[in-house]
């Protein structure tokens, strides 16, 4: 006799189709998740320029409110130079660029209203206006003609040619930000 009730079991496992299935789905949601993840990074490094460039330009006002000069270097601003060696007015100066991760990579506003020079402002790189101060301090001339600071300095036996920094922007002129504004004018 013929037993017709006989049953086929299957064995224990997966299919082939039930693991290609598994592996497309895990990878559409993969593929959605990396540009969100993306925009998290880039919302996070906006958010925490924003604080620089606020708490930066604090301690610039309440320096200039104490001393009634910008100060000459990011030293000041630390408590680590003349006039100022009891306030810190930043921990970090020149702070570090959260997109770049360089403590130099801005470009500074720097004002002749520090010194006894001409009036106005004029835009520099932080390594300009360090190396600019610092030769003005040890009475060299500067003659760098890549640095727009160059020849403003009245470099004379007695040198007062300092500029003070009025202003720190996002370096470059072509980031846009999440909301389409560019970073220089934050």
């Amino acid at each position: 006799m013929i037993n017709k009730t006989k049953k086929h079991y299957r064995s224990g496992g997966f299919t082939l189709i039930e693991i290609l299935t598994t592996i497309v789905i895990i990878g559409v949601l993969a593929t959605a998740a990396v540009p969100i993840g993306q925009l998290m990074i880039i919302r996070q490094q906006e958010k925490i320029l924003k604080e620089v460039l606020a708490e930066t330009r604090r301690a610039l006002d309440q320096f200039y409110e104490h001393y009634r000069s910008f100060p000459a270097s990011f030293m000041e601003l630390r408590g680590l130079a003349p006039p100022n060696f009891t306030i810190a007015y930043l921990r970090d100066a020149p702070p570090i660029n959260p997109f770049t991760g360089d403590q130099y990579d801005w470009t500074v506003v720097v004002s002749g209203v520090t010194e006894y020079n001409d009036f106005g402002c004029y835009e520099t790189d932080c390594l300009s206006l360090i190396d600019h101060n610092r030769k003005v301090f040890q009475n060299e001339a500067d003659t760098n003609p890549g640095n727009p600071l160059a020849g403003k300095a009245k470099c004379c036996d007695a040198c007062t040619g300092y500029w003070g920094i009025w202003d720190i922007r996002y370096p470059r002129d072509d980031r846009l930000a999440i909301n389409e504004t560019l970073y220089k004018d934050w």
